[in-house]
């Protein structure tokens, strides 16, 4: 199976956010120094200018102490957002929800320039630029700068680079023009793209800074992008993307940029760039986000800075999910969980399954004695015994936690039991469920708990399965695949169906998982990414999982329950997305049963079909757009069909096209020429329609949902999505047979 580079970054568990600025203070040795990039010896840059730092005496209040009448105003980067609201919950003893109502950014621009006039009284950014410095020195105020957490500055390529790695040298002879061709790097015999970032952006200056005394390559127009975004989709998805290489700060490529899937991160003189390697300042290009103020501002930002570089503010920094810049050590559960695969090895003769056996007992297979949950649907019973006394030593372990204020009918005194088993593989959660998470209750409550156990079983074998990493192949680097699938499940279900109060974008898992499942994990209440704790899942078909492979289940079962026991394909082709101006498409990633040559045919057949797609919607209305990513890609046996879920039925429009001539299928094509007779009495013969989907109720007539081609003044408007759709009613004798059957 193809290993996909944004695994790697997200391995990395990317936690720091971007603020975006003008730098001046980058060290390839020390966060802390705040010293330039160089190979060799450097020289603060502060030394050079008029900037004052604050001095750092501990604050000896704690956060009861504070109140929110006695902070500064603040104001800062709209991406350092997440680090005023962590210091403000900390400080102010509320939650996270509570503290984001306080909160509001606006740009690392705009805030220095409020900070100057007085309107804020200290913003969170990174070192300024000259010309701040310049409008400082006009303003008649002085600057006092306290560095707070810890960032660092990348470089990127496309994921189909094989260059994995160059050292410092390389990369400013690439960016002086001495280095022109990837060839001359160990990398393909392909020119080098080397993309800049506008003059006055803050990664231009971290560019500049790393140059030191070698001159960098004056840049052609094409080659200068004016945002972060346009230069990361310039080494993601442009043409010529292959060959580019570009730069950013580390938490926006790891985490804030749309298609990181897309590219990967060079490795610096041998070290990857990674939350770990930040930690023990092991890789050699680090900065530091500044809490900034000046000497007109009250003493209240003074006192605050100083708490924020305290033991107790520093604190609050790693919960925020920044790293500390005190030379705290970094707990284990704020750093990515790194393993290889502890569960049986991997048999010579591999061959991935096709199918998987599953049993859905929803509410049966159990029963409530005692005040406990007790399996009933094992044929061995004397497992099935050891299981329960695990089950009475978790709910007992779970009473001593909480008092609920739900206790549905469901559930044994507010504890809730989730059973999943498959292919002999056992898992229960046995947890309080948090009704407090907003959902949307057409597709069900969001699995979210306030405090949940879990336990895991291999049936066959008769054992308990105790860590995570028994459930993947010996040896089996198995976390990039499963960072990977849960950001996807992540974007696609849990933020598309509900409001977890997401605190950061997820970027992988922070420490070894104590709670999880045989397809999921379940964080911690305190976790960086959710004001709550919900269960994150996984794909069934990671190759890497031992539960993947089929194993009939029916002597596990009970005679009573076997007909709960289900058999399911796996899905052919692993899938992400990416956006693209605005515009969502599945990519095909990978596949357990095909070359990687296949895989990329397949991608690049159903890519081109979903621009098409894109194309046709667009003739009902020029700005239509989809900012939900879900898309069905459908194989019928003569025609292919595209499919945004976007919203409720009449607004999930498709586009379908031949499967011999991959022709866009037209109203024509499918019902005939006389297809107008059927617009029920409207008549109008410059109307024209693309057939969207159809479906038969009663087996003589076919219902069938079009949309224009053009967009007529009494369109219609579903959740602010618009498209001119109409409903037509068409004998079946009338439909071509090619693409409508009985």
């Amino acid at each position: 199976m193809k290993k996909h580079n944004k695994f790697t970054a997200l391995l990395c568990a990317a936690l720091l956010l971007c603020s975006c600025g003008s730098p001046e203070n980058i060290t390839e040795t020390s966060a802390t120094d705040a010293t330039a990039i160089s190979d060799t010896e450097m020289t603060a840059s502060t030394a050079d200018t008029e900037i004052t730092t604050a001095e750092t005496t501990a604050v000896s209040e704690s956060s009861n102490e504070t109140d929110i009448a006695d902070l500064p105003r603040m104001d800062g980067s709209t991406s350092a957002t997440p680090l005023e609201i962590g210091l403000k919950s900390g400080f102010l003893g509320i939650s996270y929800k509570e503290a984001k109502e306080l909160v509001s950014h606006t740009t690392t621009h705009d805030s220095f320039k409020r900070l100057i006039n007085g309107e804020v009284d200290l913003i969170f950014s990174v070192p300024i630029s000259e010309e701040q410095q310049k409008m400082a020195d006009e303003a008649g105020v002085t600057l006092f700068m306290e560095p707070v957490a810890r960032e660092g500055f990348v470089f990127v390529v496309n994921e189909e680079n094989p260059v994995d790695s160059l050292t410092s040298e390389q990369l400013r002879k690439i960016y002086s023009g001495e280095i022109t061709n990837w060839s001359e790097v160990g990398g393909n015999d392909e020119p080098i793209l080397p993309y800049q970032r506008n003059t006055d952006s803050g990664s231009q200056n971290y560019m500049t800074v790393f140059m030191g005394d070698t001159p960098l390559l004056p840049p052609r127009t094409e080659l200068v992008q004016g945002m972060m975004m346009s230069l990361m989709d310039a080494i993601a998805v442009y043409d010529n993307s292959a060959g580019a290489i570009g730069y950013s700060v580390y938490s926006y490529a790891a985490q804030m940029y749309a298609n990181a899937n897309k590219v990967k991160f060079i490795s610096v003189d041998g070290v990857a760039p990674s939350k770990a390697t930040m930690a023990d300042e092991s890789y050699p290009l680090l900065s530091c986000t500044y809490i900034i103020y000046t000497d007109k501002s009250p003493e209240s930002a003074r006192e605050f800075t100083e708490k924020v570089i305290s033991d107790e503010g520093q604190s609050y920094v790693l919960e925020s999910g920044y790293l500390p810049v005190n030379g705290m050590e970094v707990p284990e559960k704020y750093l990515p969980y790194e393993a290889k695969g502890t569960g049986e090895q991997k048999p010579v003769d591999f061959t991935p399954s096709r199918e998987y056996s599953a049993l859905y007992l929803w509410d049966e297979g159990y029963r409530c004695v005692d005040g406990y949950y007790e399996l009933t649907f094992l044929n061995d019973e004397e497992l099935q015994s050891r299981i329960n006394a695990d089950i009475r030593t978790a709910m007992d372990d779970l009473k001593q936690l909480y008092d609920p204020k739900y206790k549905d009918e469901d559930t044994i005194k507010g504890i809730k039991l989730d059973i999943t088993c498959r292919n002999g593989y056992l898992s229960l959660v046995l947890g309080y469920f948090d009704h407090d998470v907003d959902y949307d209750p057409m597709y069900g409550e969001i699995d979210a708990y306030y405090h949940a156990e879990t336990l895991n079983y291999d049936l066959f074998a008769g054992k308990k399965i105790e860590r995570f990493s028994d459930l993947f192949y010996e040896g089996e680097d198995f976390m990039p695949e499963v960072n990977q699938s849960i950001e996807n499940w992540i974007n696609q279900e849990l933020l598309a169906y509900s409001d977890p109060g997401q605190k950061l974008d997820f970027s992988g898992i922070l420490g070894e998982p104590r709670l999880f499942t045989i397809n999921g994990i379940i964080l911690e209440p305190d976790n960086l990414y959710f004001a709550c704790a919900p269960l994150l899942c996984y794909s069934d078909a990671n190759r890497q999982s031992i539960v993947t492979q089929y194993r009939d289940m029916t002597e596990l079962i009970t005679e009573k329950n076997i007909r709960r026991l289900y058999e399911y394909p796996y899905a052919e082709w692993e899938t992400a997305y990416v956006i693209e101006d605005g515009d969502t498409y599945q990519r095909i990633t990978g596949s357990a049963y095909h070359t990687d040559e296949e895989v990329k045919a397949e991608d690049e057949f159903w890519y081109e079909l979903q621009h098409r797609a894109w194309d046709s919607f667009r003739t009902s209305d020029p700005d239509w757009h989809s900012t939900y990513t879900g898309i069905s890609l459908d194989t019928n046996e003569n025609y292919y069909s595209v499919r945004l879920c976007s919203v409720a039925a009449g607004e999930r429009p498709r586009a379908n096209f031949d499967a011999d001539t991959l022709e866009l299928m037209t109203m024509e094509m499918l019902v005939g020429e006389n297809w107008r007779e059927y617009l029920n009495g409207e008549e109008n013969d410059d109307l024209n329609l693309i057939p969207s989907e159809w479906w038969s109720d009663d087996g003589s007539t076919v219902n069938i949902y079009a949309y224009s081609v053009r967009q007529d003044e009494d369109s219609s408007e579903y959740f602010g999505y618009r498209l001119d759709m109409k409903f037509l009613h068409v004998p079946i004798n009338a439909m071509n047979g090619r693409y409508f059957t009985e």
